[in-house]
């Protein structure tokens, strides 16, 4: 080819979809990868499964291989002569560190029958917090909307909602 000639491209022409059986076969044709998706998909989740497993067991192993040296190294800590802070107990040695955590409080509460009883008992207490609970199924229902804008039925803008436009979307739902 010399310098100053072009390159020829071929002149491919553009597949088009231009009937029903041409769609028929896009159709099979992404359901057929669609279906190999989801079968990798389940493959893979029936492997990360058989990982947990084995996790799990990994876990147990460590555990019931540990605990007799574990009630041991306790027994040493309890002679020892540890530090002490407020939240636990400490003794030092060169490959680890032995620590008791003293337990603490917590508060395992029914939030229903704790509001009940500071309403029935301390109405006006500084414990009980007045929400409001916006209703915009009921509020959306009861307007119209013009442009972006949602509008009540006494032609009051609605402050606080911008109407936005969403996208076509195309689907394809498999048989």
């Amino acid at each position: 080819m010399l310098p100053t000639e072009e390159p020829q491209e071929e002149l491919k022409e553009e597949f088009k979809l231009d009937n029903d059986m041409k769609a028929e076969w896009a159709i099979c044709q992404i359901k057929a990868k669609k279906d190999e998706m989801e079968r990798m998909i389940k493959v893979c989740e029936g492997m990360i499964e058989e990982y947990r497993t084995v996790m799990k067991k990994e876990v147990e192993k460590f555990e019931n291989g540990t605990s007799y040296l574990k009630g041991k190294l306790m027994q040493y800590f309890e002679g020892c002569n540890k530090q002490k802070t407020k939240t636990a107990e400490t003794y030092r040695l060169p490959s680890g560190t032995l620590k008791k955590k003293f337990g603490t409080i917590t508060f395992d509460r029914d939030e229903d029958t704790l509001i009940k009883w500071l309403v029935d008992n301390h109405k006006d207490s500084e414990f009980l917090e007045t929400q409001y609970k916006l209703k915009w199924n009921e509020l959306k229902k009861s307007c119209n909307f013009s442009g972006d804008k949602l509008i009540t039925a006494d032609g009051e803008v609605v402050e606080g909602v911008i109407l936005v436009q969403q996208a076509d979307k195309f689907e394809i739902d498999f048989k």
